[in-house]
């Protein structure tokens, strides 16, 4: 009867209870491991203990009729007796996830892939356990021929089968394991975190070397090496800490005068747990699981964090120095610098915590049905940022009536209900903003819809009061009806400002903007354009930008930017008032990551789909040419994915969904440059945010940046955007040169931000 493997066993309850199936087919049943694990843990660990509460339909194929038993029947609703590769085809049902607990090596490549391929096409995720290497020939055993191995695989060979989520690992002698997650559009976000959100499931092998584990060997000997520096250091840290000058300082810190110190100057965050929940929640705890300097960079000690009795410190492997600070209520307070980051948990038993810093504060909702990790950028406002409402596997969920956009690993534009109309008919997005914008009075609010990425980058670090319209990243803009669309624009009425700046400028906006000035006639609007001139090929694009000329005309818009350097010479000859506003990211530049060396250079492509605007295929076929390379990528269409695939390019992790911004800087920070070569720009967000994450970026000879520095120009700038060669060479500079890269453009930005500035400046006071 089959059996195999049980180290990969957490990691897969993990995967399987983040997904939370529905449907599940289990091939190659054996002695029933699958069937039973996922009955307990997603069945009976939701409260449904007895058979007749059961509510996954379990399927399984076998193809040894002996294996099956009658307590195989008490697991499984249905199993399938016969040749795998015959059935699997055969069945009509979609599966939430597919298991191949060590069976893809029982068939050949090329049925293997096949299968892989058909249970891709219909399952949500499949979860592959299987052994890795060469070091496990086997013919067939107990008469049963299934168990002949007739396949070998390695890590690399999941890579072009989406995968989304790996463990690698030994078994009891030592030799290979994996377990792979694969999945097309990964639903339920896996590659942002399993269930459990602190645990830390790390790869036991590298990748690349599986042939040896003996005492000294590639594997061993580093391992050796490792542990015997880590033991060193943490003898060095213990021998510090018990020091007589270090529990001198400490005994300061925490004494009243050490408070008043610690408080004076700049750049300090007070945490608050408010001993307040969500209606739903079932406590107030405040989990805070990372407080950097700056974000990307590794957690802070946590002595260093100022705290009353009411904060504990907790044991909890996985987290920085295995150990986070939980509370129900209280206050803690910290200094980092001008752009600090924090990560809390979000889970069913979750509070609110109030963070603080530069004079402002921002009340969170930690509470969530499932277990996650928020992020907040306390320098930044909002301090939980949208783009995480929309992160891949977002969902929303009713909760005592308000739908609930529950904001996912990573951060965002903002975190926020949206909720049915309350009495003044407005969402409590729409109150929270109007109350902000009320308290902050500001010189003007700009209006942008979060679907646009790029565009909403540009607004939200140009413009500090960004009201998004449509709230959420699911709503397309274009498909607002027109009740919202006016509840969109009475709400902005209510704001006490004179002027708006409607970013992007798409149908919508142009109809929100004339329902805006019928309700407050004297409102000055403008438009900020992120258009440029090829797109006037564009049926969509050209009509709305007819629009808002001819609005200009009649007066009813005060003046058009463009992000596009010269455009408003254009704008001008047309008779009407033209500005530049130049995109800047806001935050301090990061330095070059550290990237773990496995003899590969790994480069990001981040595209939003291909269009003869960004067409991805000379930098793929530059990949090519340059050599060396693994490719980690997201937003790239079909055909794309199938030239990557055609072209036996290696890669990292390849996807055809878009990232929400703050898991692309995550992804961005684990690569060595960024291939952002496009035909038509204006003045392209993605290669400036990836130089401020500390990573080279080469862009098309088609917008002003660096142009004022010869050295980025002549590094960055790839002057031939459709050859391959071109690129290629270009790539293979800027990844020597990073280091140097990196640093001229931490030297070039803060003069180049000021111009940023003051083009806003200059904008607002036309």
């Amino acid at each position: 009867m089959g059996t195999s493997n049980w180290q990969q066993i957490p990691f897969c309850i993990d995967a399987l209870m983040k997904i939370n199936p529905e449907r599940v087919l289990d091939i190659g049943v054996g002695f029933g491991r699958w069937g039973m694990i996922t009955r307990e843990f997603c069945d009976v660990w939701y409260t449904r203990i007895f058979q007749e509460d059961w509510k996954v339909k379990i399927d399984g194929i076998e193809g040894f009729a002996r294996s099956i038993t009658d307590y195989h029947k008490s697991f499984y609703n249905t199993i399938h007796i016969g040749d795998a590769a015959k059935i699997i085809p055969t069945l009509p049902d979609r599966y939430s996830v597919t298991i191949y607990g060590d069976v893809l090596e029982h068939f050949t490549r090329e049925k293997a892939e096949e299968l892989l391929n058909i249970s891709l096409d219909r399952s949500d995720y499949v979860l592959v356990n299987i052994p890795i290497g060469e070091e496990w020939p086997q013919e067939a055993v107990y008469e049963n021929v299934y168990e002949r191995h007739l396949s070998s695989w390695v890590p690399e060979d999941f890579d072009r089968f989406s995968m989304v989520k790996r463990l690698l690992l030994r078994d009891y002698i030592g030799r290979p394991h994996g377990s792979f997650v694969l999945s097309r559009n990964d639903p339920k976000n896996l590659r942002a975190g399993l269930f459990s959100p602190v645990s830390d499931y790390r790869d036991a092998f590298e990748a690349g070397v599986v042939e040896t584990n003996q005492p000294g060997g590639p594997v061993n000997g580093e391992l050796e090496r490792v542990l015997d520096r880590v033991a060193e250091q943490a003898f060095e840290l213990s021998f510090i800490k018990k020091s007589r000058q270090y529990q001198m300082a400490q005994k300061v810190r925490d004494s009243r005068l050490g408070a008043w110190i610690g408080r004076r100057g700049d750049h300090g965050v007070t945490i608050k747990a408010l001993g307040e929940k969500n209606p739903a929640s079932e406590s107030t705890e405040v989990w805070m699981v990372h407080v950097g300097v700056l974000p990307g960079e590794r957690s802070i000690p946590w002595d260093f964090v100022r705290r009353d009795a009411s904060w504990k410190v907790k044991d909890q492997d996985g987290l920085p120095y295995g150990r986070c600070m939980l509370s129900t209520k209280g206050e803690a307070f910290v200094r980092l610098s001008a752009n600090p980051e924090l990560k809390f948990v979000r889970h069913p038993w979750s509070g609110k915590v109030e963070v603080s810093f530069g004079g402002r504060r921002e009340v969170i909702d930690l509470y969530g049905p499932e277990s996650e990790i928020v992020t907040v950028h306390p320098a930044r406002s909002p301090m939980v940022r949208p783009a995480a409402l929309v992160a891949a596997g977002t969902a929303s969920g009713t909760v005592n009536g308000s739908t609930t956009g529950a904001a996912h690993a990573g951060g965002g534009l903002e975190s926020f209900e949206v909720t049915a109309p309350g009495g003044a008919g407005f969402t409590a997005y729409q109150e929270r903003f109007i109350e902000r914008v009320r308290a902050d009075r500001p010189q003007a609010v700009a209006i942008s819809a979060p679907c646009y990425l790029g565009v909403t980058s540009s607004t939200v670090n140009l413009f500090e009061h960004t009201y998004l319209a449509p709230e959420t990243r699911e709503e397309r803009s274009e498909e607002m009806d027109p009740a919202t669309r006016s509840r969109h624009a009475r709400a902005l009425a209510e704001c006490p400002v004179d002027r708006y700046v409607f970013s992007g400028g798409d149908h919508t906006q142009h109809a929100m903007m004339q329902e805006l000035k019928s309700i407050k006639p004297g409102a000055r609007c403008d438009l900020f354009f992120h258009g440029s001139y090829p797109q006037f090929c564009e049926d969509v694009v050209w009509e709305f930008f007819k629009k808002w000329i001819e609005s200009a005309r009649k007066g009813e818009v005060y003046s058009i930017a463009s992000d596009k350097w010269g455009y408003d010479e254009f704008i001008r000859s047309l008779g009407l008032r033209g500005h530049v506003l130049l995109n800047r990211i806001e935050g301090v530049p990061q330095g070059v990551p550290e990237i773990m060396d496995d003899g590969q250079w790994h480069v990001g492509m981040w595209l939003s789909g291909s269009t003869y605007r960004k067409i991805p295929h000379a930098m793929l076929s530059a990949l090519s040419i340059a050599g060396n390379m693994r490719l980690r990528g997201a937003g790239l269409d079909a055909r794309a994915l199938e030239v990557i695939r055609f072209l036996g390019l290696k890669t990292d992790v390849v996807r055809e969904a878009q990232l929400p911004h703050d898991r692309l800087f995550e992804e961005i920070r684990k690569t060595h440059a960024t291939l952002y070569v496009t035909l038509i720009e204006c003045c392209p967000m993605l290669p400036l945010e990836s130089l401020h994450l500390g990573v080279p970026a080469l862009l098309g000879p088609n917008s002003h940046l660096f142009e004022d520095n010869r050295y980025l120009f002549e590094r960055l700038v790839v002057p031939f955007p459709e050859r391959a060669e071109v690129i290629a060479e270009s790539l293979k500079r800027a990844i020597a040169e990073r280091e140097g890269i990196v640093a001229e453009y931490q030297r070039w930005v803060p003069g180049y931000e000021a111009r940023s500035r003051e083009s806003v400046r200059a904008f607002l006071a036309s």
